[in-house]
């Protein structure tokens, strides 16, 4: 049995005046309480200004209304709210309120004593209504079951919120995805979880992805489909820089043309001395430049070096094209400050975007698809 710390009567124009001449309403809560044992509630009443009760629209404004006005310490508890009583229209609009989801709501539904329609001759004459006498003849005196039933309904807000937040990740918008799953009730925090970390891989966070190329590229495929093609194509240096390195790592070390850092790793800063015992190396960085062997190395210097060292015509013929691309395209868009069109940075490096991006996996031996079967993943965790 439900016993609410306080009860909220809203009555229509001709209600709020049957409960002004003999306070029925009220009374039948003071007789319930004392029939059960239980202190009487706090009643409120609310008289509706509206007369046509049958206005469905009316209602939806009043009541959210009023909810809206209870006491947070309330809100919070939870309001039990029956749309058993009242007009067609009143229970219409409680119901269509809560489905929504606006509000922290448990919808009871009360059935009849007949567990099906009244009878016409069960409902009392209003203006000759004498409450002691339906009390005493009150079936419902002698111990019967509770018949109030909670409603399981399908909550609107959380669908559309979910079907908004899969939306962004479809466009791999991964942020703006854990912003609105942040206002869900339902979702589950493993899904929460994989949004989070998807935007923490895709901004390439420390500790997040594994920083190899084949990440890298899985980036820049998101941007492309994105259509952010200046971020591309500016990304396009920097994986090519990572992709020839490897290219050349099976058969030139880069202990023969690197110096090595503090830690023991290769920078990007040439052994000039190494270089200049090496005559092959000495005579690929020499045509490079008249000014001697350059400080630091470069995307021109790697291609240079994959063109004397890899036997592979393929890779050579990939890296040849890339490195055309590449010194057309940059230029101009380290230059550039207004929107970049995917036609003119295709027109300038003569060669379309997904081939860029398709030779530059094949040399990385990466896949695509790599975010797309990530979305699979986070969109299966939203249905659960």
């Amino acid at each position: 049995m439900r016993k609410p710390d306080k009860v909220v009567l809203f009555l229509s124009p001709t209600m709020m005046a049957h409960q002004n001449d003999d306070q029925r309403y009220t009374r039948s809560i003071e007789l319930l309480c004392d029939a059960t044992g239980q202190g009487r509630p706090k009643v409120e009443l609310v008289a509706s200004p509206y007369s046509q009760v049958h206005r469905f629209d009316h209602y939806i404004v009043e009541f959210e209304e009023l909810l809206k006005r209870l006491p947070k310490s309330e809100m919070n508890v939870g309001i039990l709210v029956n749309v058993s009583s009242g007009s067609p229209a009143m229970e219409q609009a409680l119901v269509a309120l809560g489905a929504f989801g606006q509000l922290n709501l448990e919808l009871i539904q009360v059935p009849t004593p007949r567990k099906g329609e009244n009878d016409k001759n069960d409902r009392e004459n209003p203006d000759a209504y004498d409450l002691d006498v339906l009390w005493a003849l009150n079936p419902d005196n002698e111990r019967m079951e509770c018949r109030a039933e909670s409603i399981e309904l399908p909550n609107f807000k959380e669908r559309l919120l979910k079907d908004n937040i899969a939306t962004l990740i479809d466009v791999y918008d991964y942020d703006a995805a854990a912003s609105l799953a942040c206002k869900s009730s339902t979702l589950s925090q493993s899904a929460m979880n994989g949004i989070k970390a998807a935007a923490n891989r895709l901004r390439l966070s420390r500790g997040s992805a594994d920083n190899s190329v084949s990440e890298f590229l899985s980036v820049m495929e998101v941007r492309l489909r994105q259509g952010n093609y200046g971020d591309f194509a500016r990304m396009v240096t920097p994986a090519f820089t990572h992709v020839m390195r490897s290219v050349l790592h099976g058969v030139l070390p880069e202990k023969r043309y690197l110096k090595r850092k503090r830690d023991g790793s290769f920078g990007d800063r040439l052994d000039e001395a190494s270089i200049r015992e090496d005559q092959k190396l000495s005579g690929v960085f020499g045509r490079l430049s008249s000014n001697g062997i350059p400080r630091y190395l470069t995307n021109e210097c790697l291609s240079a070096l994959v063109e004397e060292y890899c036997e592979d015509v393929e890779v050579k013929s990939l890296v040849s094209k890339l490195r055309c691309f590449e010194k057309k395209v940059r230029n101009g868009l380290a230059h550039e400050i207004q929107e970049v069109r995917r036609e003119r940075i295709e027109k300038e490096g003569g060669m379309p975007l997904q081939e860029v991006l398709d030779s530059l996996m094949k040399l990385a031996g990466s896949r695509s698809g790599y975010y797309d079967d990530l979305n699979k993943g986070l969109l299966g965790q939203l249905k659960k």
